[in-house]
Parts: C-alpha cells; structure tokens; sequence
C-alpha cells in the first residue's frame, strides 16, 4: 500500500539501485570532484545517460524491458 512517504537510501550497490523507483546520481567524481546531479531517473533513464559514471554498472543489474 503506497501511503506517499518518500525513503532516501544512499547505496553504492547497483542492486539496490537497479530495483529502485528513482536514482540520482551525484558526481561527476568524489570529494571536490562531486557535488553535481550528474544524472537522475528510473534505473532505465540513467543507464543511458553518458555522463554518468554509474550507468555502465547499473545496466549490468537492470533488466531488459521485454513487451
């Protein structure tokens, strides 16, 4: 039952992004070299955002939509 609370988990483990409703991805990098939404979406959207780091790991744990 969806109630409309709304859960952050910060993760680093493209499982549990991939079975997320939502990701933002921060980057471009670490520390100094972070601190920009790099990408945000469902799993689906940022896999394909180039810019992202992340997306080449995420695509290996989101599956394929089939029709």
């Amino acid at each position: 039952m969806r109630a409309g609370h709304t859960v952050v988990v910060l993760e680093h483990d493209m499982r549990v992004a991939a079975q997320s409703d939502w990701v933002i991805n921060v980057g471009p990098g670490a520390g100094d070299a972070g601190g920009t939404i790099v990408a945000s979406g469902t799993p689906a959207q940022v896999i394909n955002v180039e810019a992202s780091r992340t997306a080449r790991y995420l695509r290996e744990k989101v599956a394929p939509v089939t029709h």
